[in-house]
């Protein structure tokens, strides 16, 4: 018998392994290529280094502390593929983010006599011709004064090789903890004995008056003695010789005639100096002399830990294109969120106060929810369940801490950036996995619950939902309160709303389960259905207090939706398909606007040009369109809606549009990629499988583009997806389906019954619309909405 169980063999018919074996897999027109062994040979960490992706090319661990990158400055991201000047190397960044925040604890090594301590005075030109960028190390050539520079790091660590040019005498380095990329509050510097320490305090990220503050500490040595120091304050640009503490930075001299490279080590932490100098100190010693790990051997540990890292997913392909942009989306979707805690587990609490989490355990921050919980939340519960649960441990922490769960935590504070309800729908995503034990589960429970039905006293920095007296008596939010987003925070609510009330059911919490239900769809409530876009009629649409919608110019100006307009978040309403399709005419008639919405007959056409000629393609270019905007995340699911129509083909056709927008190129991720989130579904949607209803715990599948993928847990438990002939630069659709043996026509499985099919086996073909898989209401996938009246009886 199948070890896949009883519950998917009611629902499915079965054949013979041996059948599916022989019939199901289309015959491959090449030798099967073998599984990759190194995935870090295809990573290229330049893709989306641009104002666009806004990633960083440096040196990092997943899910570490340190992000060891350089600086340009130049517009709108800490690093600019277009810059042609390097400012310095800084140890902190962060992937993909849309606001400034990092550049923290910036160093510039340079020769001769140093005048001026600003950013212009000191930075240098470069090539990239002389940059390489690898997991775990990245390494360039300043033009100013012949240095080669190479970064690597620890989870906790940054180390740094400085290589002068023969000759260079009056070798000096900049040690810079005033200038970030954002704002500085406060900082400091000072060298004591062979070490250089400090701190520096940024914040009000995504807006200059938001109250977040978040401090980090760092402890310093280098691998030469230090001859000479000078410091210089804020606001100055003369360094002071021999003033050892200072507010700006610090000039650092060595002795001339050093033939040897100047290696850094640095320690970071965001408890204390003396946490940072206790990290520098675990992650770097060699022993109990004090010797320290040599740079090369930081940099091998490094490629290491993101060798291992990365077999998590092996695939197979003879398409190098398409190994490095899988690859290279799996690693950046899993570099955030950060480990928090120092090594001896002191983490800086939300209440200023410093805790330590339980042995074996990590607390983790910046949390960028209402970006990450569409995807990437998805892919760190499907690859490192244990972090997942780490990490919403971490979110219990801030609520017990500060009285109310977050929606973007940055450091040790609450941005307060973005909006709707993020948290919700992250928490219940790890709480359909089965990855929060009772206890754990029940806690978080109470917490969002006070979430989605009190609001915050107006003293406390965490705003939450805000908006939760006029939600809860309206059905909606009220244009007044907040005109340019109040439609899509009450959609982002009514989602949260239903994803909680599944997880009522599953701890039976059936009297909140049933206070929740109605509230799957209050999406209904700004559904105006009189207003006309492209042929179809009725849309989301902003309402005021009164009842009465607001006048818009138009459905595609963006009123009233954060980053989008009504055309992108129409789909925003996936919790129950049935009564969002309902407004819309009928399952029928979406189909039709899905086709509109990403241009479908041009993706017929022609698949490779269809996202580039016709959907939105600027990366923050909401407004006006009725396209699809694969750049940013509210319609990241949309792709997936074809699910509950007659045409659940068409998604395979829309994925492998879309798979054209990420490239091997510093411009090759649309958009923003935000902590991993755009990464994250273009891994996903490479695979074969997505979460497109955020809390469900269901994947929909949509045909593969890689002919054989190994998905291996921690455990050592083992999820083969089979796809012979699969390619993405081909339109392909899924003919037949088996899992674990058992023949499917259902488009859809649990995050569980994935897990445990052991194999999943596809049939591929190029003709879609004759395919019969997937259709008939008994193979969509369930309704969210759904489970909470099937709770109910």
């Amino acid at each position: 018998m199948s070890r896949f169980g009883t519950r998917w063999r009611a629902a499915v018919g079965t054949v013979a392994a041996a059948v599916v074996a022989g019939m199901l897999g289309a015959p491959a027109a090449s030798a099967a290529q073998p599984l990759v062994s190194d995935p870090t040979a295809y990573v290229n960490p330049m893709v989306g280094t641009t104002t666009s992706g806004m990633t960083f090319p440096g040196a990092s661990m997943p899910f570490g502390m340190v992000q060891n990158s350089p600086d340009t400055n130049v517009g709108n991201a800490a690093y600019n593929y277009d810059a042609t000047t390097l400012t310095g190397f800084s140890q902190v960044h962060l992937s993909g983010i849309g606001c400034p925040a990092g550049s923290w604890i910036r160093v510039m090594p340079t020769v001769g006599d140093v005048t001026d301590t600003s950013l212009s005075a000191n930075m240098s030109k470069f090539s990239h011709d002389t940059e390489v960028a690898k997991p775990g190390y990245y390494g360039v050539t300043l033009e100013k004064n012949n240095i080669r520079a190479e970064l690597t790091s620890t989870t906790r660590t940054g180390v740094d090789r400085f290589t002068y040019d023969t000759g260079a005498r009056d070798r000096k380095l900049i040690v810079n903890v005033t200038d970030v990329w954002g704002q500085t509050f406060a900082s400091d510097v000072k060298v004591v004995g062979d070490k250089i320490q400090g701190s520096v305090t940024s914040g009000s990220f995504c807006g200059p008056n938001r109250p977040s503050r978040y401090t980090l500490h760092f402890s310093m040595t280098l691998s030469e003695p230090i001859a000479g120091v000078a410091t210089w304050n804020r606001g100055e640009k003369v360094p002071v010789a021999g003033r050892t503490a200072a507010t700006g930075g610090a000039v650092i001299s060595f002795a001339p005639g050093g033939k040897a490279p100047i290696v850094t080590h640095t320690g970071v932490s965001y408890t204390s100096v003396e946490g940072a100098e206790k990290n520098r100190v675990a992650e770097l010693s060699t022993g109990s002399k004090g010797e320290l790990k040599s740079f090369d051997t930081v940099r091998a540990d490094a490629h290491d830990a993101w060798q291992e890292q990365l077999r998590s997913v092996r695939v197979s392909s003879d398409s190098t294109e398409d190994l490095k942009t899988f690859y290279t989306e799996l690693y950046h979707g899993l570099l955030h969120p950060s480990v928090a805690q120092d090594v001896d587990g002191t983490y800086q609490g939300f209440d200023g106060k410093k805790h330590k989490v339980a042995r074996g355990e990590n607390y983790y921050q910046m949390l960028s929810m209402w970006d990450t919980y569409r995807s990437q939340n998805q892919l760190v519960a499907l690859l490192e369940p244990e972090r997942a649960t780490d990490i919403a441990r971490s979110i219990l922490a801030i609520y017990e801490q500060g009285g109310w769960v977050p929606r973007w935590s940055l450091g040790q504070a609450e941005t307060n950036a973005t909006s709707g309800d993020p948290v919700t729908p992250f928490i219940v995503t790890l709480y359909s996995r089965g990855l929060l034990d009772h206890k754990l589960a029940g806690k978080l429970f109470d917490a969002l619950w006070k979430n989605v039905n009190e609001v915050p006293p107006p003293a406390t920095n965490i705003k939450a939902r805000e908006f939760n007296p006029q939600y809860l008596d309206k059905g909606y939010i009220p244009a007044e309160l907040s005109q340019n987003e109040s439609a899509s925070i009450g959609l982002e609510y009514s989602l949260a709303d239903c994803a909680l009330g599944t997880m009522a059911v599953g701890l039976h919490k059936y009297k909140e389960a049933d206070q929740l239900r109605p509230r799957c769809d209050e999406f209904t409530h700004i559904w105006n259905a009189d207003i006309e876009s492209k042929g179809y009629t009725g849309f989301p649409q902003a309402r005021a207090a009164d009842g009465s919608f607001v006048p818009t110019d138009a459905v595609v100006n963006g009123k009233g939706f954060k980053e989008g307009t009504a055309w992108q978040y129409q789909w925003l309403g996936q919790q129950d398909p049935e009564a969002l399709f309902a407004l819309m005419g009928g399952a029928d008639e979406a189909e039709k606007r899905l086709d509109t919405f990403f241009t479908f007959p041009a993706i017929e056409e022609d698949v490779s040009t269809a996202a580039t000629k016709h959907w939105v393609t600027g990366p923050i270019d909401y407004n006006g369109h009725f396209e699809f905007n694969p750049n940013n995340e509210p319609d990241f699911h949309a792709p997936w809606m074809y699910a509950w129509t007659d045409s659940p083909w068409k998604t395979s056709a829309v994925t492998r549009a879309q798979r054209a927008l990420y490239t091997d190129t510093y411009n090759g991720v649309p958009g923003n990629d935000d902590l991993g989130a755009s990464s994250a579904m273009g891994a996903f949607a490479m695979l074969g499988f997505f979460e497109a209803q955020p809390g469900s715990g269901n994947y929909i599948f949509s045909a593969p583009m890689f002919p054989k993928a190994v998905i291996t847990q921690p455990d050592g438990t083992r999820l083969t997806l089979n796809a012979p002939g699969a390619k993405a630069s081909a339109i392909q659709y899924i003919d037949t389906l088996s899992v674990d043996g058992d023949r499917t026509a259902r488009s859809w499985i649990s995050h569980d019954d994935l897990l445990s099919a052991g194999t999943v086996n596809f049939k591929l073909t190029t003709d879609g619309a004759s395919s019969r898989w997937g259709l008939g209401t008994k193979n969509q996938p369930p309704a969210m909405a759904g489970a909470l009246e099937t709770g109910k009886k």
